[in-house]
Parts: C-alpha cells; sequence; structure tokens
C-alpha cells in the first residue's frame, strides 16, 4: 500500500503493532502465532464491519 500510493511514510504508525504483537502477545503470553494471527484477523473484521454499519458512528460520537 505504501508503495502504490506513494506514501510509505503512511504505514508506519502502524508498524508498531507488528512489535506489540510479537513481544507482547506471543513471546508475552505465550500464544502461537496461529492464534496471534487469527486474533489480529477477527480484529480487522470487526472493524470492517463497524465502518460498514451506522453503530461505529453512534459508539464515536458517544464516547467523544
Amino acid at each position: 500500500m505504501g508503495v502504490g500510493a506513494n506514501l510509505p511514510f503512511a504505514l508506519a504508525p502502524g508498524m508498531g503493532l507488528n512489535a506489540f504483537l510479537v513481544y507482547q502477545i506471543i513471546l508475552g503470553h505465550h500464544i502461537p502465532w496461529q492464534q496471534a494471527l487469527g486474533m489480529t484477523f477477527l480484529s480487522a473484521a470487526l472493524s470492517v464491519l463497524l465502518s460498514l454499519s451506522k453503530f461505529r458512528g453512534k459508539m464515536i460520537f458517544t464516547f467523544a
């Protein structure tokens, strides 16, 4: 995505999540990497579903 959009710096904030996943979840809690990637997939799917629904907007304005 960074190469295609010619904005590699836009991906830099997300790189910290890689370190969190490896050091805290996989190594820290001794969770298998397959399970950790599954959790990542489920959280991304939930994020997409919330973004496509009107619930995300209601949730943002409720907690903001």
